[in-house]
């Protein structure tokens, strides 16, 4: 049975590398970022797009950042 497993998600990675990048294409920026951390959403950004910020979404961001991750529990 795992030797089935392994095959199965090999042949899905595969379709995964695959298509990836046209599945992602097609995807809004919300259906891409649903299910990010704050966190994580942030790390694809670079410098410059964080520069960009005004003072009152950079204060919101650093309040997302400090609260308790819910999803660790």
């Amino acid at each position: 049975m795992a030797g089935k497993q392994s095959l199965y998600e090999k042949q899905l990675q595969r379709i995964i590398d695959s298509m990836g990048v046209d599945l992602l294409k097609k995807m809004t920026p919300e259906e891409r970022m649903r299910g990010l951390t704050v966190s994580e959403r942030l790390a694809g950004l670079d410098i410059e797009d964080l520069r960009t910020l005004d003072p009152e979404e950079k204060a919101a961001l650093l309040r997302l950042l400090d609260q308790p991750d819910k999803t660790q529990n």
